[in-house]
């Protein structure tokens, strides 16, 4: 029996052995497996210190104008019939100046039309507003008289500071002067005044101011011809020029 001792003990001293052997493989194991855990989570927190925090954007300080009732109130009814395709633009006009808007007289408003605020519209007499325009007026929008809004066409007036982890919201007004045409599908950003009688061609983005009489194309809008201020006064036959004379680019 003592032989068959022996060996139990030789044979548990040899396990205990081999423990002792696997403890610093696992120590350097779960070392290894915290350190990447942990490089993970660092990484994990600077890629989200390179990007905003959405969740903590707030307008809680942004002044809406009016209750939040009223604005539901105004979604409701421009969804009924502002930008409905009801023909006419009297009840348009109506409802406008029933929200807030100061309207002219004579203003065409056209079917899909939407409008963010009322209350921060003006738009002056006999000026056009096309189908599916969108007057995004989280600040004052001022439309001249005898302007055009095509179809399509947007003015944006909020943007966001890009370099706030809150994403925090920036807002300025836009004005667009007597007799000036925005045409379809062009884009006129934050802050930006479109001088008497300038032109945004078909798509165009206007980053900065236009100055009055100018014809602007492009991405950003870049100044590419005049219009001529006289032409627009009289009709070609009033003023005595021939079709070829009274051509105009085409915007």
């Amino acid at each position: 029996m003592k032989p068959r001792r022996a060996k139990n003990t030789n044979d548990f001293r040899n396990e205990i052995a081999k423990v002792f052997i696997l403890i610093p493989i696992f120590a350097e194991n779960a070392c290894a497996i915290s350190v990447d855990v942990e490089s993970g989570m660092h990484a994990m927190l600077a890629a989200k210190e390179r990007f905003p925090n959405l969740a903590d954007f707030s307008t809680r300080d942004f002044v809406r104008g009016r209750s939040r009732a009223v604005e539901a109130l105004w979604l409701a009814v421009q969804w009924a019939f502002v930008s409905s395709w009801l023909p006419g633009s009297a009840h348009r006009r109506a409802l406008l100046r029933l929200f807030g808007a100061t309207i002219g007289a004579g203003v065409v408003i056209k079917p899909g039309v939407r409008v963010k605020f009322p209350w921060r519209l003006e738009i002056g007499d006999h000026s056009w507003i096309g189908e599916d325009a969108w007057i995004d007026n989280l600040a004052p929008v001022a439309i001249g008289r005898d302007c055009c809004l095509s179809q399509g066409a947007y003015l944006c007036t909020g943007s966001h500071d890009w370099k706030s982890r809150t994403f925090d919201l920036i807002t300025k007004g836009i004005r667009v002067e007597d007799g000036a045409w925005i045409a379809a599908k062009a884009v006129v950003a934050p802050g930006v005044v479109i001088g008497e009688g300038a032109v945004l061609g078909l798509g165009s983005v206007a980053t900065r101011d236009l100055a009055p009489w100018g014809i602007y194309r492009g991405n950003p809008a870049e100044r590419s011809a005049e219009r001529r201020a006289e032409i627009l006064a009289s009709s070609p036959a009033e003023l005595r020029l021939t079709p070829e004379a009274a051509e105009t680019d085409v915007v």
